[in-house]
């Protein structure tokens, strides 16, 4: 498992290296995009939408390399006065609860929508936009298969770290609670949101990454 969860990391780490020639790309492109519109009066509409792809890929490439390095943000307000056991048991639950799940709804959700994109040979609907919008599209789906194996990847590292038959057990007892909760009509006398904000509260301020809150 151990060289799974290095594959793994040394994947995100080339495409983390990937996503910073995207970020240099980006900067060239905007410096002469301005430079020759303030100069020459002069502008291109595939240029201003590779920009924005330039962008998207900045982003989408570089999540599971931030995750590999715990660079997602979280408020620190009182995780970072837990021991590191508590600490690695809320990070193997943020993964295998939120982080895992949310990867999984952009893959299945990101396919169906390139795969549209593919099928009706999807361009910009601007003249001289790029064509083949599905390439783009699909960047989505990489970023959430590049996010799901590295959460695999840290759960296979603090799985060494922490007894993980306790966090699996706090995660069933807090999934339960949730249900229990939501099943009860005396919750929604005032609004259902203030189950949901309570929860995300409660999440943020032990220390969950505030994204995938």
């Amino acid at each position: 498992m151990n060289r799974v969860s290095l594959f793994i990391d040394r994947l995100n780490t080339l495409f983390g290296s990937i996503s910073a020639f995207f970020a240099f790309a980006l900067a060239f492109l905007v410096f002469y995009d301005a430079f020759m519109r303030y100069l020459f009066h002069q502008g291109s509409i595939a240029l201003q939408e590779l920009e924005w792809y330039f962008f998207d890929m900045t982003f989408l490439l570089s999540a599971g390399y931030a995750l590999k390095h715990d660079k997602h943000v979280r408020v620190d307000i009182f995780f970072e006065r837990f021991s590191p056991a508590v600490r690695s048991t809320i990070e193997f639950l943020d993964a295998l609860v939120l982080i895992i799940p949310f990867a999984l709804l952009i893959i299945t959700y990101g396919y169906d929508f390139t795969l549209q994109s593919f099928i009706q040979h999807e361009a910009s609907s601007d003249p001289g936009g790029l064509p083949h919008r599905w390439i783009i599209k699909a960047a989505i789906v990489l970023f959430g298969l590049l996010l799901l194996l590295q959460a695999l990847s840290e759960l296979i590292k603090l799985s060494q770290r922490i007894r993980v038959k306790r966090a699996l057990f706090i995660a069933f007892i807090a999934a339960a609670a949730v249900t229990a909760l939501a099943a009860n009509e005396l919750v929604y006398i005032t609004h259902p949101a203030i189950l949901m904000f309570g929860l995300s509260l409660v999440m943020l301020m032990l220390g969950f990454r505030v994204a995938f809150v």
